[in-house]
C-alpha cells in the first residue's frame, strides 16, 4: 500500500511493515513507491498480507465491537 502520511493514515500503515507512507503532493516520492512495490511482488504481498492482518485486528468491526464494549465495561467499573 502507498499513501499519505496524513490523518488517520497513519494508525494504519505502519512504514516498511505494511505499507509506504510518501509526503502529500510528492508525485516523484509517490511513483517512487508505487514503482517499489511493482517491482518487488514478493514485498508488495509481504506488506499486503501484513496490512490485512492490522486491519483485521483493529479496524474491523468485531475489532471496533471489542474496543467499544471494553471501553463501557471500564466506564461502569469506574462508577
Amino acid at each position: 500500500m502507498v499513501a499519505s502520511a496524513v490523518g488517520g493514515i497513519c494508525e494504519v500503515v505502519l512504514p516498511g511493515e505494511n505499507g509506504i507512507l510518501v509526503t502529500t503532493r510528492d508525485p516523484g516520492q509517490i511513483a517512487a513507491a508505487v514503482n517499489r512495490l511493482l517491482g518487488g511482488r514478493e514485498l508488495a504481498a509481504r506488506m499486503g498480507g501484513r496490512g490485512r492482518v492490522r486491519v483485521e485486528e483493529r479496524f474491523s468491526w468485531s475489532a471496533i465491537a471489542r474496543q467499544t464494549r471494553a471501553l463501557y465495561s471500564s466506564l461502569v467499573a469506574a462508577k
